[in-house]
């Protein structure tokens, strides 16, 4: 019998998830509850991507596992994205994820792999240090400093006051 194809396939429900998987909220780990080709019931599922992420497959579709937490404990996928607020992307234990847009999940991020200086809405051009933040996708420029430890200070009491509950110091 030939594989069913990816429209042939029922969209996952929360009841056939429960069905499949067992969830502790406590540790963030997802157990299989039904035997299946491949995957030991005795070990936790999931495997662990290059981006640090979580991931399970089922039906040969790969799920992020803190998306599936969020259907697993809600009934519903997500409208946006989900963000890890301790910023460790593989703890998936309900009290550390919450649904953000990507605004906000922007904001919560922390440095860029291209940051040359280490300290997250700073530049250095023509001889001076450069603070400028994003709220939305509206870029707001701090002003300009000697030092990046000013640039930075500056940085980071706009982003406590602008980005709230979002702000990560990027360190």
């Amino acid at each position: 019998m030939a594989a069913p194809r990816q429209a042939d396939r029922l969209p996952l429900t929360q009841e056939r998830f429960h069905y499949l998987f067992r969830y502790d909220p406590d540790t963030g780990h997802f157990w299989r509850l039904q035997p299946t080709k491949g995957f030991d019931r005795s070990r936790l599922a999931g495997k662990l991507n290059p981006n640090g992420y979580i991931y399970i497959t089922i039906d040969r579709t790969q799920y992020l596992a803190h998306r599936l937490v969020w259907l697993y404990t809600h009934g519903c996928w997500p409208n946006h994205e989900i963000d890890h607020i301790n910023g460790i992307r593989n703890d998936n234990r309900l009290i550390n994820l919450r649904e953000v847009d990507r605004s906000q999940n922007t904001h919560h991020g922390g440095i860029r792999a291209h940051n040359r200086y280490g300290l997250k809405g700073i530049r250095f051009r023509r001889s001076k240090w450069y603070a400028r933040i994003k709220v939305g996708y509206r870029e707001i420029h701090l002003g300009t400093y000697d030092t990046p430890e000013a640039a930075y200070a500056a940085y980071c009491a706009a982003a406590r006051r602008l980005h709230k509950k979002f702000w990560h110091p990027g360190t």
